[in-house]
């Protein structure tokens, strides 16, 4: 039988992919604004393409200058962040696995709980620290204190209604 220490670890496993998720999601986003910054450069550098007045030779000139810049800073952002983004599809794909493996050892009922409290809930588990839930930091009653330490199933907190661990 699963135990409920097992049922935190998957609640923590998922947290880190949906925290690998948004970093891999803020990085791609990252490039993607410096990629449409040199792009605009290109555009606002061939619009001057044939220059008649010393103005126009400035324009030109610092036109190429900024393409320059962006594609440089396109290229540095690639060459340090490639490793980074390498790195988060591992752990991604890790974790997938891990959550597979650990979601298969849980009671069906179990998971339903968890996604129907992590709906109500942002943090839908929680462990108890001085026979206190650290979700509402409520002393639990004697009856859950009982239940919790026989840790046969999903004990609830009283108060705010969260799974204990």
């Amino acid at each position: 039988m699963a135990s409920v220490k097992q049922l935190l670890e998957w609640h923590v496993k998922q947290e880190s992919l949906v925290a690998a998720r948004a970093a891999h999601a803020q990085l791609e986003k990252m490039q993607g604004e410096l990629a449409q910054s040199v792009a605009l450069c290109e555009q606002k550098a061939a619009a001057l393409v044939n220059p008649t007045t010393p103005d126009e030779e400035i324009a030109q000139l610092l036109a190429e200058q900024e393409l320059w810049l962006a594609r440089k800073a396109l290229a540095q952002f690639d060459d340090e962040q490639e490793a980074q983004l390498l790195k988060l599809l591992q752990r991604m794909q890790e974790l997938d696995f891990e959550l597979a493996i650990l979601g298969q050892s849980l009671p069906e009922e179990w998971a339903a709980e968890y996604y129907r409290l992590a709906k109500l809930k942002q943090n839908p588990i929680v462990e108890v620290k001085g026979e206190a839930c650290t979700g509402c930091f409520r002393e639990l009653s004697l009856h859950n204190r009982n239940e919790w330490r026989r840790g046969k199933g999903l004990v609830h907190c009283d108060e705010c209604g969260r799974i204990l661990v």
